[in-house]
């Protein structure tokens, strides 16, 4: 591990501010921090140029800040206290045990299955909104990027959409290659030839795909002009598109018939896409300008709106049956990480505290299960605050 991460931590810097800021994404710098790996596309000495500044603006000495840290590092500033092991396994799936499901009386496990109805899935007030922007990209040709954090329900949202259009006259185009990455060290990345070919193949199968870009990129203005309906590109994991493939996305959204945009684009990925399109990489700026930017939030004070939901659809023991009033504050509380963050100001160690809620479907729904499973071993007749804590104890 590289001295840099404790000096982010003095500076308090997020690792995602901290990569913003150089120009790579957040997981591109966890490799710098944790393996002295560096990105290929970016060059070594701009990324270090950008973090030594970024230190320095911090009033930090940033000496030394690439080389390899002690094993122990006698720092003063304590580091920000890590989430719990516990709390970090329930990102892994949990499942109702047998004896669960009879103890509470419930036909299925309300969190195993993936929705079969359009009514299955749960909709906030915002995640109507993001809905709604969605649709918007396919039918009336916008450019939107929808980030979140992973369990937070995007792939569900895009599979309620393409349910939506279903009965609509539209083509959605989605290019893809198994195991993308957005290097080619790490894996295959979606090049531009890939997205000009998925275009042409969805809209005219039998075309004879042309082989320079120029005429590749004629060929799918044509298709688009005589499609006929609504066509949209929509890229899941696109946090691992290439800088390259970003760039080019100006130019796609070129392909017009007069004023007419013929061309949707949508974008899902997780939070490092936002690091990738964010207003200080110079590379994609103007791509930037032209890509709305959608967030999705946590669940928040919805909480026990999601639970009554899934509990309704599984056909047997409400949620308030399950959960007493203190389980969900308990929720809450463990899957909503605050930490104190360092600052240096004006020569002053400064603190404050930072914010990072878990509290998406995955997550919830993990914690949920273990909590049911344990009350079931332990007898109890609802799980409370305190079994709740237990899970991750």
């Amino acid at each position: 591990m590289l001295r840099l991460k404790t000096l982010l931590v003095t500076a308090g810097l997020t690792t995602q501010q901290a990569a913003a800021a150089a120009g790579i994404s957040r997981s591109a710098l966890s490799q710098i921090i944790n393996h002295d790996h560096w990105p290929c596309v970016t060059p070594r000495q701009q990324v270090e140029g950008a973090l030594r500044n970024l230190l320095q603006g911090r009033g930090i000495d940033a000496a030394g800040c690439f080389e390899v840290a002690p094993d122990r590092v006698s720092d003063p500033t304590p580091n920000p206290p890590e989430r719990k092991e516990g709390v970090d396994m329930l990102l892994r799936k949990q499942r109702l045990s047998p004896a669960a499901r009879t103890h509470f009386n419930l036909g299925r496990d309300p969190f195993d299955e993936d929705p079969q109805h359009p009514d299955d899935v749960f909709l906030t007030p915002r995640l109507r909104e993001v809905l709604a922007d969605m649709e918007s990209a396919v039918l009336n040709g916008r450019f939107i990027a929808v980030s979140g954090e992973s369990g937070s329900g995007k792939s569900t949202l895009r599979e309620l959409l393409e349910e939506r259009l279903k009965t609509r006259a539209v083509k959605i185009i989605k290019p893809y290659v198994l195991g993308m990455e957005d290097n080619d060290r790490a894996g295959k990345t979606l090049r531009v030839a890939h997205i000009g070919e998925a275009i042409i193949r969805t809209l005219d199968p039998t075309a004879r795909i042309k082989s320079s870009s120029e005429a590749r990129h004629h060929q799918t203005h044509q298709l688009l002009k005589s499609a006929g309906c609504p066509c949209a590109l929509v890229i899941e994991e696109a946090h691992a598109l290439p800088i390259s493939t970003l760039k080019h996305f100006k130019r796609l959204r070129e392909l017009k018939d007069g004023l007419k945009q013929l061309l949707g684009v949508l974008l899902i990925g997780q939070q490092e896409l936002e690091d990738k399109i964010g207003i200080n990489k110079q590379e994609v700026r103007e791509v930037m300008q032209r890509c709305e930017l959608v967030r999705l939030d946590p669940l928040g004070r919805h909480l026990p709106d999601y639970l009554a939901h899934r509990f309704s659809r599984q056909g047997g023991q409400p949620a308030s049956a399950v959960f007493d009033d203190s389980a969900i504050p308990a929720m809450q509380e463990l899957l909503t990480d605050r930490r104190a963050a360092k600052r240096i100001q004006d020569g002053q160690l400064l603190s404050r505290s930072e914010e990072q809620s878990l509290l998406y479907p995955l997550a919830v729904g993990n914690l949920a299960v273990a909590a049911m499973n344990l009350a079931a071993t332990l007898g109890m007749a609802r799980v409370n605050g305190d079994l709740v804590r237990k899970v991750v104890a």
